[in-house]
């Protein structure tokens, strides 16, 4: 089972049999979109395990931090894959919680570890503003490529590089030059009880650096969610040219903010103050 994962491109696998349950770590930075990535690992695991494991407890990974449990019985699976249960009885069979305290593992006991890997997408960019007369809409073209890494539990490295291809801004010669983009540190904890707590630091938009830190509690599996966010920023330039967002003052930000979501349509209100 665990080589079979490993082959299909998932990261931190560790894989723990006891009694009749199977329980499986993994990372999924091959499909991008947990729900299918669990789905093929559901499909993996129950084509590749032994005949006396009877559930799978899996356990998905975010930067090696425990995010999602999904427990589910091998017959009930297999029942709906033949069509003798509906997909609705199938989903009442399962059994799925974001409280996952307690389920950290140590990073030397993952295989195919994504620490220290490096993504690099490279994303184009475009913007435009009405301009004068002699050329009524500026605009800018540029390409990012961007640095993805995780260090360590929790703990990622995101680091930019802008490449100007076009830019017509008046008064905007920093939008000329080859320069680096946002470049921050983040350490994301899961605590006990669903309290969630993110700390990042570093260059941010808009010629920003500082330090935010967040704090968020959930509560009824993710349907409600109180929070808090304080930051603290100055101004900064890498290539010494001063900007269209030059400013001396130094900013402190608090904000505290309330969500609900309705699941039926996935549909969020957010109050933020």
């Amino acid at each position: 089972v665990l080589n079979k994962i490993i082959e299909e491109g998932f990261e931190n696998v560790k894989v723990d049999s006891f009694n009749d349950t199977l329980r499986v770590f993994y990372e999924d930075r091959r499909y991008r979109f947990n729900p299918r990535g669990m789905a093929e690992i559901i499909d993996i695991v129950n084509e590749n395990r032994s005949i006396k494991d009877k559930i799978l407890d899996l356990i998905l990974l975010n930067d090696e931090v425990p995010m999602l449990r999904l427990v589910l019985p091998f017959d009930a699976y297999e029942q709906y894959l033949d069509t003798i249960i509906s997909g609705e009885s199938f989903f009442n069979e399962m059994f799925a919680t974001l409280e996952v305290s307690g389920f950290e593992s140590n990073h030397n006991d993952f295989e195919n570890s994504s620490r220290f890997k490096i993504d690099l997408p490279v994303m184009p960019t475009w913007s435009a503003k009405f301009g004068n007369f002699d050329n009524p809409v500026e605009s800018n073209i540029n390409l990012i490529p961007e640095i993805n890494s995780t260090l360590a539990r929790g703990l990622t490295l995101k680091a930019q590089l802008i490449i100007p291809i076009q830019n017509d801004f008046y008064f905007v010669a920093e939008r000329e030059t080859i320069r680096p983009g946002n470049i921050t540190l983040n350490q994301f904890l899961n605590l006990e009880d669903n309290f969630y707590m993110n700390v990042t630091a570093g260059f941010f938009n808009k010629n920003r650096a500082g330090a935010n830190f967040e704090i968020r509690k959930l509560f009824k599996e993710g349907v409600f969610e109180i929070g808090a966010d304080v930051g603290y920023t100055g101004y900064y330039s890498f290539t010494g040219i001063q900007t269209e967002f030059y400013d001396k003052q130094k900013y402190l930000i608090a904000m505290v903010n309330a969500q609900y979501r309705y699941k039926p349509y996935d549909l969020v209100a957010r109050l933020e103050v």
